[in-house]
């Protein structure tokens, strides 16, 4: 059973928005035993037409993603309504949806809103509470094979919650497929061949799975599905045995959700104190519901006047040792546990570049530490010359992950 999903909008083909449709829709049908065979991206206009026809030539399911809203530009229902011959008819009751929508907000609706009370004839209309566009399930025939067209909203404050509140619902109880169970496994700071070469020998051998791997910055991801748990669990204890604390199982959440989850269940705390990394590693941990029972707070400390001031890191050690140094980062970590009083902190201190850097500590280099209650700090010089951004990126990955590893 083949699915396809087109996203419309020339805004997400010119750059200014970023396209995340395929990730949410991909990980919320794979639970069910679909997997998205094709996704293409088309501008305003007929493009749409000329994407639609192709796909009812070749999938049994199409999910279409904006072009519902009220402006000029958004053709989706009506481009389908004419390519399946299905006349659009006014609808009181989603009428009624969109006035009431808008009287929630003490607003009117105005002319134009009507546009989106029209449905293809044939097409029943998904409740939309998020905004003014009701979604479309259409079940019709092309050239007599049975299709399942499925137009949802762009805007992902409204096609979420559609997609999970009907969408998967329905299809839930449609198709009763059997469901595939996926795993993945990560590991910072190794690359990609190192990784493939330690375990694509194991893997080819492993029967009743399919296996494949995702680098992404300053991670390597090794994704397995099988039918059942038997080879997952073959996979685990091999995965362990080769690599040690340094792999984990992630399922593809991000590592700072690993981080909240593991500090809650041992009721353990922790502050920050980032210099290089600016933020970033208390913006990543504050992304996860529950960080707030975990992170106490943190300092940008910045320039040196912020690391003596704020976190009283001895004059000496800056004169002695430069800012960027194991002595400056371990007490940055020691000195921001001590002021919060938590049971652990980390911190990071480095040379993002394009200026800067010293002939031992050049442009790239950074130390990161972590500093626990019971008064011991270790420290890790790393060395990532590329962008700011990476190099900021790949520090506070690695710091993550090492406070991963002591507290696991």
């Amino acid at each position: 059973m083949k699915v396809e999903v087109i996203n419309t909008g020339s805004e997400l083909l010119l750059g200014h928005t970023i396209n995340t449709h395929l990730a949410t829709l991909a990980e919320a049908l794979f639970p069910l035993g679909l997997r998205i065979q094709r996704q293409t991206t088309v501008p305003d206009g007929n493009a749409i037409r000329d994407a639609v026809a192709q796909s009812l030539e070749r999938s049994s399911y199409i999910i279409i993603t904006g072009g519902l809203g009220p402006t000029s530009d958004d053709l989706t229902r009506e481009i389908v309504a004419d390519l399946l011959a299905a006349p659009l008819e006014f609808s009181d009751a989603v009428w009624r949806q969109i006035e009431a929508f808008f009287s929630r907000r003490n607003r009117q609706p105005t002319e134009n809103n009507r546009r989106q009370a029209y449905v293809p004839q044939g097409a029943e209309p998904l409740p939309n509470p998020h905004g003014t566009a009701p979604g479309l399930w259409f079940d019709t025939k092309w050239k007599g094979e049975e299709r399942t067209l499925i137009l949802l909203p762009g805007p992902p404050r409204e096609l979420n919650p559609m997609l999970y509140d009907h969408v998967i619902p329905r299809l839930r109880s449609r198709l009763q497929l059997p469901q595939p169970i996926q795993a993945i496994w990560s590991l910072v700071g190794l690359g990609e061949s190192v990784v493939a070469e330690a375990v694509e020998d194991f893997l080819k051998n492993l029967s009743g799975v399919e296996y494949g791997y995702c680098a992404r910055n300053g991670q390597v991801d090794i994704r397995l599905v099988a039918k059942e748990n038997k080879p997952i669990e073959k996979a685990a204890a091999f995965f362990s045995e080769k690599f040690g604390e340094r792999v984990f199982r992630s399922d593809g959440k991000p590592l700072e959700f690993w981080i909240v989850q593991m500090a809650r269940e041992r009721g353990l705390t922790l502050a920050l104190a980032e210099s290089c990394t600016g933020g970033l590693i208390a913006h990543r941990l504050t992304n996860v519901p529950g960080a707030s029972e975990i992170l106490r707070g943190g300092w940008v400390a910045y320039t040196v006047e912020m690391k003596l001031e704020m976190l009283k890191v001895p004059a000496r050690y800056i004169e002695t040792y430069g800012v960027v140094s194991s002595e400056v980062a371990s007490s940055m970590a020691s000195k921001a546990r001590e002021i919060a009083d938590t049971d652990w902190a980390v911190a990071t201190t480095g040379y993002a570049g394009p200026s800067g850097g010293t002939d031992r500590d050049p442009v790239g280099t950074c130390y990161v530490a972590w500093s626990n209650r019971r008064g011991t700090t270790e420290v890790e010089r790393l060395f990532f010359p590329m962008d700011r951004e990476s190099f900021k990126l790949r520090v506070a990955q690695c710091a993550l992950d090492g406070l991963r590893m002591r507290i696991g």
